[in-house]
C-alpha cells in the first residue's frame, strides 16, 4: 500500500511542480512582452521627419509636441520608457532625424546622447566674406 501511495504523491507533486513552472512561464512571458513594447517595437509613424527641441524645453513639452505633431503612435510606451531611462535629465536642444521604424530605447538614446542632425544654412545675399560681419 505504501508503494501505491509513493507513486500517486509523486505524481501530485509532479503536476504541482509543472503547474507552477507554467504559471512562471507566463508570467515571464507577459513581462517579456510588455518589455518589448515599451522599448524595441517599432514606434515612429514617419509623419515628422525631424524632431526640433528648443532650448529651455522640458520633459513635458516634449510630450507635447510629439502629440501635437503625431510622431509616435503609442506616447505612453514612449513617456515610460524615458521615465525609466531618465531622459529628463539630460534633454538635450537640437535638431533630430526620426526614421521611420525607429523604437523608443533608439529614441531617447539619440536624445540623450545628443546625436543631432546638422542643420544647413545659405547666405544667398552675401558675395564676400567681409559682408558677412
Amino acid at each position: 500500500m505504501s508503494n501505491e501511495e509513493n507513486k500517486t504523491g509523486l505524481k501530485r507533486n509532479t503536476k504541482i511542480i509543472l503547474g507552477l513552472l507554467l504559471l512562471v512561464l507566463i508570467a515571464g512571458g507577459f513581462y517579456g512582452l510588455k518589455l518589448y513594447k515599451v522599448y524595441f517595437a517599432p514606434n515612429v509613424t514617419g509623419n515628422e521627419k525631424y524632431l526640433y527641441i528648443r532650448t529651455g524645453y522640458n520633459i513635458d513639452d516634449l510630450y507635447k509636441e510629439i502629440k501635437l505633431k503625431d510622431m509616435l503612435t503609442d506616447i505612453g510606451s514612449f513617456s515610460e520608457a524615458s521615465g525609466k531611462m531618465q531622459l529628463a535629465r539630460s534633454l538635450k536642444p537640437g535638431r533630430y532625424k526620426l526614421t521611420k521604424g525607429m523604437n523608443n530605447r533608439s529614441i531617447i538614446n539619440m536624445l540623450k546622447s545628443g546625436n543631432q542632425d546638422p542643420v544647413k544654412l545659405k547666405f544667398q545675399n552675401l558675395r564676400q566674406k567681409e559682408n558677412f560681419a
